[in-house]
This record gives structure tokens, C-alpha cells and sequence, in this order.
């Protein structure tokens, strides 16, 4: 009790003196640029906060371990209250969201990878584990339950706790109920205001109440020359809204945007070594010699070299083609 008032007194503190007090006297791990809301606390035997992550106003977090990796977003009015609960890179959770277990209870364990997010107004309860895999988002108002039960289990009445797991690339759209016991595998779309148990399989399109398989493959195969011609029109856009001149030099091999003599972005249509100038956006596997070497950007598996070596343009870049669903992996961000 003493600990949680003490939490509370501190919550109102600038957050410089926050982070110092969480690293000195709770031995947080707190990374650059980490940020505690106005009226925040965290209550944990182990934290750790990832370089320029942040928590908004008046959220309060109780676990055993709180691990929350580099540029993680929870938002505001957001209550958490699980056994452990971890967010990879870049994963959010929105505000007035709620993530409900058990502190003592080890099975009440979150997990969310890259780039996952949880929208506003979610409850997700987490009597049982709840796995997230990259690039999940979960659309607002929807519930997520690992456990079901009221009436007596010895009169034959139904009683239910089963964790619940999403692969990657997983699209819950709002008011979706999730039931104890799902498994949704990967590049998944499930329809809005959806009841999902049981199996899901990958590429699926599921909808309904209860939801039923609509397609087997939710999206469309794609060329690289379609591919090529998306990221050319949406660099254009970007480079328009930013008020970027610049000069494309195009071949057969490669499109180039080019300022003052060099290269801003280099789209490539064939395997090449990528440039040293500029942001290299390729449509091929790279090893990490590459992503350190250079800057680059590989649309097979959306792997980028480290955002914070990004210029600021490149960086906005990124930000900007979000809005058509594209994400980018930093290989330097594995947590």
C-alpha cells in the first residue's frame, strides 16, 4: 500500500524526475526519450522502457514484469492489470483500452509483437496467456476473452479458460467478440462485429456471428512491376504533400529521386547492390550486412536498416506510407 501511494505522489512529478526516480529507486530499465504521462503509474517488480517509448495520462499498469520495447505508444485513460505484460516495438494501445488479469496469476500473461496495436475502447481480459503476433491491429470497441463461466461446472453447466493466440498480419476490425480457445493464423481478415472460436486458418477471410470462412485467401496476388509502380506513385504523393522538387532519373533497373545531384529514394526493379545515398527501397531479401552498410528497405519481408540512422525525410516517408498498410521492421528494434 505504502509502494502504490508513493507511485501515486510521484505520478504528478515532471517526467524527467519520473524516469530518474523509476531508474534509481525501482532499478527500471528506461531508455532514450522515455516518457510517463501526467498522473501515470507504473507498478511492476521488473520494467523496462525502450528508447522513445511513452504512456499517456492518468494509465495505470500492475504486473509482475512490464516489458515495453522502443517507440511503444500507450495511450491515455488506459488501465493494464496481467501477470506480464510485454509490447514490442512499435505496438501500441490506444486510449481507454483495458487489459485485465491477474498480477499473481502467472497465465495472465500479454504479449503483443511489432507493430500490433489495440484500439480504443477494447477490453481484453487475460485470465489465460493472449499472444499477438507483428502487425496486428484490433479494432476498437472489440472484446477479447480467454474464459467463460457463471453457472456451476458440477450442474453441467459450460466452463471455459483457453488462451488465446494471432498470428501476424492479423486484421480484427471493430466490434469483434473473441472467444476463449481462438487461434487465428496469419494474413487474416476477420469482418466487422464478428464472433470468432475455434480455428482460423491462414489467408482466411472470416465473418459472421458465428463467423464462417468467406474466402480462403483474403487478398490478391501482386507483380513486382504492380508493386514497383505502388511505391513510385505513393513516393510522388509523399514528395508533393512534403513540397519536395526533385528530378526522377528512371531505367530499366532502378527509378530515382534525386536532389541537388543525389539520390533522396531509389526504387529497384531488379536485384543490385543498393547505392549509399539515399533511402534503397528493394523487392528482395537482404542480410543485415546490407541494412548496415546502406540504407535500404526490402519489400520481401519489410526488414529496413535502423530508423534512427533515417534522415528526417526518409523518416517521414515511413510514416507516410502507413497510411496504405505498409509497416517497416528496423533490424535494430527486435524488441
Amino acid at each position: 500500500m505504502a509502494k502504490t501511494a508513493f507511485l501515486f505522489l510521484i505520478s504528478f512529478l515532471p517526467n524527467f524526475a519520473k524516469i530518474a526516480i523509476y531508474r534509481f529507486v525501482f532499478r527500471a530499465d528506461t531508455g532514450t526519450g522515455a516518457r510517463i504521462g501526467f498522473g501515470t503509474v507504473i507498478q511492476a517488480a521488473e520494467i523496462r522502457l525502450g528508447k522513445h517509448s511513452s504512456v499517456g495520462h492518468f494509465t495505470f499498469i500492475k504486473a509482475a514484469k512490464v516489458d515495453i520495447g522502443s517507440y511503444v505508444r500507450i495511450g491515455h485513460l488506459t488501465r493494464i492489470s496481467v501477470h506480464e505484460f510485454i509490447a514490442k516495438s512499435r505496438s501500441i494501445v490506444s486510449s481507454r483500452a483495458e487489459i485485465m488479469g491477474s498480477v499473481d496469476n502467472a497465465e495472465s500473461v500479454f504479449s503483443m509483437d511489432m507493430h500490433s496495436w489495440i484500439f480504443p475502447y477494447c477490453f481484453v481480459d487475460v485470465s489465460r496467456q493472449i499472444t499477438l503476433g507483428r502487425n496486428v491491429g484490433v479494432g476498437g470497441g472489440t472484446y477479447v476473452f480467454t474464459h467463460g463461466y457463471w453457472l456451476p461446472s458440477i450442474d453441467g453447466f459450460p466452463v471455459a479458460y483457453k488462451p488465446v493466440v494471432m498470428g501476424d498480419d492479423v486484421w480484427i476490425p471493430w466490434g469483434c467478440f473473441i472467444m476463449p480457445g481462438a487461434v487465428i493464423g496469419s494474413k487474416v481478415i476477420i469482418g466487422a462485429k464478428s464472433l470468432v472460436s475455434g480455428n482460423v486458418p491462414d489467408n482466411a477471410l472470416f465473418a459472421g456471428s458465428p463467423a464462417r470462412l468467406i474466402r480462403e485467401k483474403c487478398y490478391k496476388d501482386v507483380s513486382t512491376a504492380d508493386k514497383t509502380a505502388k511505391m513510385i506513385e505513393l513516393t510522388k504523393a509523399f514528395l508533393a504533400k512534403e513540397k519536395i522538387t526533385v528530378q526522377i532519373a528512371a531505367t530499366e533497373n532502378l527509378t530515382s529521386f534525386v536532389v541537388d545531384g543525389k539520390p533522396l529514394f531509389t526504387i529497384y526493379t531488379q536485384q543490385a547492390s543498393p547505392d549509399r545515398d539515399g533511402l534503397n527501397i528493394v523487392f528482395w531479401p537482404c542480410g543485415n550486412d546490407v541494412f548496415e552498410k546502406t540504407l535500404c528497405y526490402s519489400l520481401a519481408d519489410y526488414k529496413s536498416s535502423s530508423y534512427e540512422a533515417m534522415p528526417e525525410t526518409a523518416k517521414k516517408w515511413f510514416q507516410y506510407i502507413r497510411c496504405e498498410g505498409i509497416r517497416f521492421y528496423p533490424v535494430d528494434e527486435p524488441a
